[in-house]
This record gives structure tokens, C-alpha cells and sequence, in this order.
């Protein structure tokens, strides 16, 4: 009867489930057997799981040590790059013509441009003195040469 098809199972399907079963387990067991392989070749090379960490554990102790030689390093290139800083700038700021101010002297200027000699200035001339703290407009009275 229609009712007794419908209650049992039809042998195709029976068929394809423990097809499907079959080829899950052939994967299963390949898989395992290729796991089983790579441990013995693992074995044979005398490298065990043991041996494995140990590589691992001191590969991050060097891996630590070069990071901290890497942090020393850049603190000394850092200190070594500040005091070769502090030095340029020492030079630089010993070579500023301005610095001469500081010591009292002053620099005299006709038409902006600093005056050299008495030679390029005469009586009347409109200047100007720069000092440490600002500046005086003057005007040449009288020209001494030599002294």
C-alpha cells in the first residue's frame, strides 16, 4: 500500500546516506593519516613538539633582545643627534653679528647698509645706530680720519 512505500525508506536513499557516510569517513581517516605522516617525518627529524616550543621560546628571547638593543640604539642616536644639535647651535649663535650688542658694540648704518669706514660717509650725512635695545637717527657733523 501506498502508506507502507511512504513508512519505508526507499533503498536509493538508504544508499546515497551511507554513500555520504562513507566519503565522510574516508576524509576523516586521509586526514588523520596525513596528521599521523607529518608527525612521523617530525619524529624522524628528531624534532619533537618539545624541541619545537624551545625553538619558539628562544626565538622571542632574541626577538626581545634585539628590540631592546633597537630602543638602546635610538636613545643614543637621540642623545648623540640633541648634543650634535646643541653644538651647531652654539657655533651658529658665536658667529651671530647681533651677539656684538650684547658686549656693548653697535653697528652704524647710512641708507640701511652697515658703514664701514669714514670714507663712505661725509658731514650731514643722515645715519643710523643700532644698539642692543633699539636704535638713534643721527646726522655725521664732522669726518676725522684715522682716528
Amino acid at each position: 500500500s501506498a502508506a507502507a512505500e511512504l513508512a519505508v525508506p526507499v533503498r536509493e536513499d538508504v544508499t546515497e546516506k551511507a554513500r555520504a557516510q562513507v566519503t565522510q569517513m574516508r576524509y576523516l581517516l586521509e586526514h588523520r593519516i596525513s596528521q599521523a605522516r607529518r608527525e612521523l617525518a617530525w619524529r624522524r627529524q628528531g624534532v619533537s613538539e618539545q624541541a619545537v616550543r624551545a625553538r619558539l621560546q628562544k626565538a622571542g628571547f632574541e626577538t626581545a633582545q634585539v628590540k631592546r638593543q633597537w630602543a638602546l640604539l635610538m636613545n643614543v642616536l637621540s642623545k648623540n643627534t640633541r648634543m650634535r644639535y646643541n653644538e651647531m647651535k652654539a657655533a651658529l649663535t658665536g658667529l651671530d653679528p647681533l651677539r656684538a650688542f650684547e658686549r656693548g658694540y653697535s653697528i652704524t648704518l647710512k641708507d640701511g647698509r652697515a658703514v664701514k669706514s669714514v670714507s663712505e660717509i661725509a658731514a650731514g650725512d643722515a645715519l643710523t645706530i643700532r644698539f642692543v635695545d633699539g636704535s638713534a637717527k643721527v646726522v655725521a657733523e664732522k669726518i676725522t680720519p684715522g682716528g
